[in-house]
């Protein structure tokens, strides 16, 4: 079960319906056309993972922490979009994938650069470092990107550089505010949040 699993969610998103779509999915209707799909199709999956009953199994291959990584920090966000719970699952999601970095399996994911909507599957791998409200861990992120050792779509450089720059100057994520439930600084609100 749990291969055929890890299979649906990883074609799903990187060959299915969530194809190109990753982000912005044709703005606010298009993004809850694809939050909705995810939820009916993985929403189980998604609560399963969110208690940990799936990384003991999954976590043991590339592919799997892969699986659980998109279902803990991107599909919690589809599911949950701005909520607080959108961010509840970032720090099981980081956990497996710094465990799956040491294990090297990072590496053994294909990250393919000339795909042209950005799909790439090392980048996803590694998504919970950029997502990170840890400056230690979105700066991992730099470093690898500095190191090519994931190539960058969608901006992440330059998202990163700005969330690294967003925790020291205000000690958290401000665009984030919003979704949980969080009145702005005067700072934050002068910087434009």
């Amino acid at each position: 079960m749990a291969s055929s699993d890890i299979d649906h969610i990883l074609t799903f998103w990187f060959d299915g319906p969530g194809h190109g779509k990753h982000y912005w999915a044709g703005g606010p209707e298009g993004q809850k056309q694809l939050d909705d799909l995810i939820n009916q199709q993985f929403g189980t999956l998604v609560g399963q993972a969110a208690q940990g009953s799936l990384t003991a199994e999954w976590s043991q291959t590339a592919s799997g922490s892969l699986a659980l990584i998109i279902l803990l920090d991107q599909w919690s966000r589809n599911i949950y979009r701005n909520t607080p719970k959108a961010f509840e699952q970032d720090p099981l999601a980081q956990q497996i994938c710094l465990a799956g970095m040491a294990k090297n399996q990072h590496m053994e994911i294909s990250d393919n650069p000339t795909d042209p909507t950005g799909s790439s599957r090392r980048q996803m791998f590694l998504i919970p470092l950029f997502h990170s409200e840890k400056i230690d861990l979105l700066e991992k992120g730099l470093q690898l990107i500095n190191e090519g050792i994931v190539q960058y779509h969608w901006g992440i450089e330059g998202y990163t550089y700005t969330r690294v720059q967003d925790m020291k100057t205000f000690g958290r994520i401000p665009s984030r505010n919003k979704a949980r439930g969080l009145e702005s600084t005067p700072e934050e609100k002068a910087a434009g949040y």
